[in-house]
């Protein structure tokens, strides 16, 4: 499962409907793989809609979860006056930023072992 995020622009005074999760979910295909969609509607800012796919790739997840957004845009009145900014995976520095500076260099996993049965150490 990947978590997309979608950022919407808009006009001034302009709101999103207290329907959005409703009106993207009811915009997907079968097999699109939209799970959950959860909205923040950032004062002052953007609205940012977090859409969780089920997919067989990154790629794959942001692709399908473009296609709902750009679908839901043209089709349901309530969002005229909204544009798709950009859709896509995020990462998330300060994680990766903690990790390099607990000493682990970047490494999730244990060192493997080629020449033995067991690939992964136990953690």
């Amino acid at each position: 499962m990947y978590m997309v995020h979608a950022e919407l622009l808009a006009g001034t005074d302009t709101r999103l409907p207290d329907d959005m999760p409703d009106l993207l979910t009811t915009c997907s295909y079968p097999g699109e793989g939209v799970e959950f969609v959860v909205v923040h509607r950032n004062a002052g800012r953007a609205p940012v809609i977090g859409l969780f796919m089920l997919a067989e790739s990154l790629s794959r997840a942001e692709e399908a979860a473009t296609a709902v957004c750009l679908r839901a845009l043209a089709s349901q009145p309530a969002l005229s006056t909204f544009e798709l900014e950009r859709c896509e995976g995020r990462m998330v520095p300060a994680y990766y930023e903690q990790l390099l500076r607990e000493g682990s260099a970047g490494r999730l996993m244990p060192w493997q072992y080629p020449d033995s049965w067991q690939i992964f150490l136990d953690f």
